[in-house]
């Protein structure tokens, strides 16, 4: 699905039943194997269940925010590992190299996921 006012590449939508993917303008900047790696990392976040457990677990952002925080961090990671495995860790390495501002609150550092990915590659 694509919503001119999503300021991210992507993410995943779906309140109750999570399972959009929704993509933004700045998807389309991207070639076609990196949209194929981005696609497949929100997909990693669907099949590994992690829209389901931030929406499960809310109520940690009032009570334990740094556990939600750190929860959140490792999910990207495992969606990373979930695209990577698929063959597409070049694919998310060129477009982290390429982004400055893209860690934000519930995102790890750009240069850990960089080198996460570096040891995936064969």
């Amino acid at each position: 699905m694509f919503d001119p006012d999503c300021r991210n590449i992507s993410q995943v939508h779906g309140f109750w039943r999570p399972g959009k993917i929704v993509v933004g303008p700045n998807f389309f900047r991207l070639n076609e194997f990196e949209q194929g790696a981005v696609l497949v990392h929100e997909v990693g976040h669907l099949e590994l269940g992690h829209a389901r457990a931030r929406w499960r677990l809310w109520w940690w952002l009032l009570i334990y925010p740094r556990s939600f925080r750190e929860m959140c961090i490792e999910q990207e990671y495992e969606a990373d590992r979930y695209a990577a495995e698929r063959g597409y860790a070049a694919g998310l390495a060129s477009i982290y190299s390429r982004i400055e501002h893209a860690e934000g609150l519930l995102h790890p550092p750009i240069a850990a996921r960089l080198q996460r990915l570096q040891r995936s590659t064969p």
